[in-house]
């Protein structure tokens, strides 16, 4: 694993700690919770990542986006069962969302189903040309 510039864990510090504010300030911004899911799945947390996205996905049973990082905190927990249906769920809604195809080939990875991964991630390139998400996992 490579080490991050010292800026950018600055930078990933300084973004926490202004979302984790908002929320303070405003306990039911959606959005907050999403991007501090995501900053500490960036930061090898993941499990301070599910309690935001399950905070988010609890206040918007209805929004992909949380539900998406949801799956992607599930999936960095180890929870391969729970993430799967989150995202069975997606792509029943959105069948052609690349990003959802992409997190379910990493799903497919913990797993251990390489050809189920390469299947979701040739998926989301069919969907998503420019997903890097789906040419990592390839």
């Amino acid at each position: 694993m490579t080490v991050p510039p010292a800026g950018t864990v600055v930078a990933l510090e300084d973004a926490t700690t202004a979302f984790e504010e908002v929320i303070k300030l405003n306990p039911k911004v959606l959005e907050a919770r999403i991007q501090l899911s995501q900053l500490h799945l960036l930061r090898s947390n993941p499990q301070l990542a599910l309690q935001y996205a399950e905070e988010a996905a609890n206040l918007a049973t209805d929004n992909a986006p949380a539900h998406l990082v949801l799956a992607r905190a599930l999936t960095a927990n180890g929870d391969a069962k729970r993430a799967e249906a989150v995202l069975k769920v997606l792509i029943a809604d959105a069948p052609k969302a690349g990003a959802v195809h992409a997190a379910l080939g990493e799903v497919m990875l913990l797993r251990g189903d390489t050809a189920a991964a390469k299947k979701a991630f040739d998926q989301a390139l069919a969907f998503d040309p420019s997903s890097l998400d789906a040419l990592r996992g390839l």
